[in-house]
């Protein structure tokens, strides 16, 4: 069954059924290498119950026709990227393979406790460059960061200060 705004959903009515471990393959592998499959199972409620939502393509409005709110989230594969708001916007939240019983197991937001669109993170090859600015609209001192973890701003003299990025390349 097909709904507008998302992509290759699957969806089931109420229940408390929990889907079977790995029936899904995290891998395929293809001519080209292995390229990964993107998996998550989305439940109304808290604790795997209610109505759910199988998705393995981006959902830009989970609350449109597939469910009337997020309660708990299962990511078979991924990694996923969820926003507190519909159209991919708001705060994002990064969900790995596992389980989320409830919303504060992927939020630390104490503001905002809504999931409202999610779409696969595809990670983009080895090299990475970012551009990091002191202040918005990317103005002020810049900082660019290419294929290196930067555990400390203050000691690259950055400060405590990320107004805005530009990734260059890379996720």
């Amino acid at each position: 069954m097909s709904f507008q705004g998302c992509r290759s959903p699957k969806q089931e009515g109420l229940g408390s059924r929990k889907p079977k471990k790995g029936s899904w393959g995290a891998l395929e592998t293809a001519l080209s290498g292995c390229l990964l499959t993107f998996q998550v199972i989305v439940y109304e409620m808290e604790n795997f119950q209610g109505k759910r939502c199988e998705l393995s393509a981006e959902c830009p409005n989970l609350t449109e026709s597939l469910l009337e709110k997020v309660g708990s989230i299962q990511v078979e594969s991924g990694p996923w990227l969820a926003f507190e708001r519909r159209a991919f916007h708001g705060e994002q939240f990064v969900l790995e393979k596992g389980d989320y019983p409830r919303w504060d197991a992927w939020s630390n937001s104490h503001h905002s406790d809504s999931l409202l669109s999610l779409r696969p993170l595809h990670i983009d090859g080895p090299d990475h460059k970012l551009h990091l600015f002191e202040n918005p609209a990317f103005s002020g001192r810049k900082m660019e960061i290419v294929d290196d973890d930067v555990p400390s701003l203050w000691a690259h003299g950055f400060q405590d200060r990320v107004a805005s990025i530009r990734a260059i390349n890379g996720t």
